[in-house]
């Protein structure tokens, strides 16, 4: 089975990643016959992803080190096809999606 792979790299120091051959800071293996469809939240820290295979979103802590699932959301009855993630003062709205027009709303308080 081959993979995909979400990769961080960092843009802030375009001199850095030249010179170690554009080598990422860390990578996820996915399985690459399977559509994902991700959204971050508005710092950058957190990741929701949905997949085709998947009827729920997963939202994961992005680390230096990698990615560790925090959360898991809502089940849907259908094939998951969009997802969106917006802060509004203390809280976070996840949107997601599913082939059959089924639309899931997630708040999330900020601790």
């Amino acid at each position: 089975m081959s993979s995909s792979q979400i990769v961080r790299s960092s843009l802030n120091d375009v001199d850095r990643a030249a010179s170690s051959g554009g080598a990422c800071h860390w990578d996820v293996g996915l399985k690459s016959n399977v559509q994902h469809v991700f959204c971050l939240n508005q710092a950058g820290t957190h990741l929701l992803l949905i997949s085709n295979e998947v009827k729920q979103g997963t939202i994961y802590k992005i680390k230096r080190s990698g990615m560790e699932q925090v959360l898991s959301l809502n089940e849907h009855k259908d094939k998951l096809t969009a997802c969106d993630w917006r802060v509004a003062n203390q809280c976070g709205t996840c949107l997601i999606s599913s082939h059959s027009g089924e639309i899931c709303v997630s708040t999330l308080l900020t601790s």
